[in-house]
This record gives structure tokens, sequence and C-alpha cells, in this order.
């Protein structure tokens, strides 16, 4: 059904114009329904059963449109389609796969593929809501935020035109996800859930901190208050361009050892990335079975200013990346590392050994490259 055009409420027949209202019927099995009516290159429409677009760029009272399938996968009601690199985003029918429906000149038609096909797990327990937000910056990719029914959150990076779609788990230290959308400021924004209590929480790329709250002071105060929600919670402090924590909130305050002129306090998840095992094929057919060790690593780091690595799953070993100390005058922050660094005195033997780079304390994380001196 659509309206009167130029008059978006009118649906009174007695106008037979071509700009007048009509009730066009679709050419379509019987119990399938329209979930979705989406404007891209042509007119899209989703139903619970497949998608179709509608072949002519303009509607017409007196002018059947062609309604032309380009796929049979369905789509889940109350999920919105979303835009990215000029394909239609949506939600398979079994609420666990996301679909790109994008118009392909070889075919005159819209190809509809699996982008989630290789990320299976991450969204296994079904999707509730998703949102994009466009690149904003000329390294970065569009960012799709995804919640899922179990109120957990998935990030994926997209540049389809490189053939990129990396999807990755997003946590919070006892924090669940409601919904997310982005606005036209190009803001991903989320609802989340703290012990009962929700807020409206802002996606921002450079933020160390997860439910960040920030502080100024016109006189220097060691005393953060006003940490209600987080009280019992642990939680670390950004103040003056240096990390402090962790503190656990009692009474909605916190104290820090030094007194600071602007503060931003939250909770703080270390981000955790293992490496393959190396390759055991030293030649044609020709495998190695014991077991080996990795004594060293090479670190290539980009404006660095925390690490943390270890061997086959042990203990996180710090990295000091200052080696002739930090800048007493300059905050921790302001005093980033670039550069190769090698990480001698690594022990430990295993049948499939591997390294994990993490974090001890907030800070930024840039890894260029990651060089394994295996001992196998």
């Amino acid at each position: 059904m659509m309206s009167r055009q130029a008059d978006y409420y009118e649906f009174n027949n007695r106008f037979t114009q071509d700009d007048g209202p009509a009730l066009i019927p679709m050419d379509a099995d019987g119990g399938e329904a329209i979930e979705h009516i989406y404007p891209s290159l042509y007119l899209q429409i989703f139903t619970s059963h497949g998608e179709y677009w509608i072949e002519q760029r303009g509607l017409s009272r007196n002018e059947a449109p062609n309604h032309v399938q380009s796929s049979q996968n369905g789509t889940v009601r109350g999920i919105a389609i979303t835009e990215n690199e000029g394909a239609s985003l949506y939600v398979y029918k079994n609420g666990s796969s996301i679909g790109e429906l994008r118009y392909t000149d070889t075919s005159g038609n819209f190809a509809s593929q699996n982008i989630s096909l290789l990320a299976p797990h991450l969204l296994r327990d079904g999707i509730s809501d998703m949102a994009v937000r466009r690149a904003t910056s000329d390294n970065s990719g569009n960012l799709y935020g995804v919640v899922l029914s179990t109120s957990a959150a998935r990030l994926a990076t997209i540049l389809r035109e490189q053939e990129v779609t990396a999807f990755t788990r997003m946590t919070a230290d006892g924090l669940t996800f409601k919904a997310v959308a982005a606005n036209g400021r190009n803001e991903l924004s989320w609802i989340t859930d703290r012990a009962g209590a929700r807020a409206l929480q802002r996606f921002e790329d450079d933020l160390l901190l997860d439910d960040a709250i920030d502080f100024s002071f016109g006189v220097a105060s060691s005393s953060l208050t006003g940490l209600d929600r987080l009280n019992g919670v642990s939680v670390w402090a950004i103040g003056d361009r240096n990390i402090f924590g962790p503190f656990t909130v009692s009474g909605g305050t916190i104290t820090l050892p030094v007194a600071v002129s602007a503060a931003t306090v939250g909770v703080w998840s270390p981000p955790v990335v293992k490496t393959l095992p190396p390759s055991r094929e030293v030649g044609t057919n020709t495998v190695l079975k014991r077991r080996g060790r990795i004594p060293a690593v090479r670190i290539s780091l980009s404006d660095t200013t925390s690490l943390a690595i270890s061997v086959n799953g042990g203990t996180l070993r710090n990295v000091e990346l200052a080696r002739f100390g930090a800048l007493a005058d300059v905050g921790e922050l302001d005093q980033g590392f670039t550069g190769e660094i090698r990480i001698n005195g690594l022990r430990g033997y295993s049948d499939q050994p591997y390294v994990t780079i993490s974090q001890l304390r907030p800070g930024r994380l840039n890894v260029r490259s990651i060089t394994l001196e295996a001992a196998l």
C-alpha cells in the first residue's frame, strides 16, 4: 500500500491520477509477510520468506510495479535494515546470520550473501539489534554493532571492498547490552544495564575505560565522589594523563594517591590476543612432532603505553617500554612507545607453543607485527 505522493496520510482511492494512492498485491506465496521496506538503489522489500526489489525507479498508481525476487533467506521482524558501502545488511530468518544484499551489474539483480559465515559461534545466541557507524578516519573501517538476545555485544569491522569482515566480542565487567543505534552525527550508542540500572553510553575509539565518568576540579583534589552506580565494582582512574588503580568503589567514592585537576573513572577489561602455533612442517611431507618452545618474541609497536606478554598460557609479564625511565613531568599516556621491542627469556615447552599479548593496566596498545623465534 502506498499513499498519495507528497501526502503521506492520504489513502482515499478517489484519486485516480498516477500520483494517487494504491494497494498493490505482491506475487508471493500465501503466508508470506512483509517485515521491512528499505529505500536503496531500488526499493527493497524484505519478507518472512525472501528478499525482493521493485524494478521501476518510480511508483505509479496506474502502472503495476515489477517485484523481482533476489533470494529466499527471509528476515527477522523488528531488527532494522542497515546500510554499508551501498549494500543493505539484514538478519536472516534464523536470527543468527547476517546477510548482505548488493546489486551486481553482471547479473542485473541483487545478490545476497552471508557475511557472518566465518563467525557463526559469535552470533549463535540470536541477534536482537544492530547498527552501523561509518568510518571516522582514513585508517579505519565501518563499525558494525550487534546486540544478542543474551544481552551480549559484538563488534565487526567491515571493509567489503577489501573483503574484510572481522567480528569480535565486546565485554565489560558486570555490564549487559540491551540496544544499539547510530545517530545522524555518526555516533554509535548503546543502552546498557548494570545491576538493574540502565544508561545510554556512547562508543568512543580512544576511550580506555568503560562506564566512564569524567571529573574536573578548579582546585586539584584526590577524592572522587558520585560513583554510587559503581559501588563494589573494581575501577581504574585516569588523572592528569596518568593511570591509577585498581580501586574498589565504596560509598560512591575513591581516593587517588595524588591530587589531580581532571580525571576519568571507569571499569576496564584487558584485550587478549593469542597467536597461532608456528608451523611444524619443515620440508616436503616432513612434520616435527616433538615439543617446542618460544624463547624470544619481536613486537613492532605504535604509540603504545601498556604491554604484557606470556607464553603457553602462563602468567602475564609486564613489558617495560620506557627503557631509560619515564619523564617525571610528562603524563604516562603522553609517553607512547613506537618501534620494535625484543623480549627474551621466555620459558616453557608445549606441543603447540603460542604467545599471548595483553595488558596488566589500562593504556594504548597498537601492535603492527609479531615475530616469533621458535625452537622446535
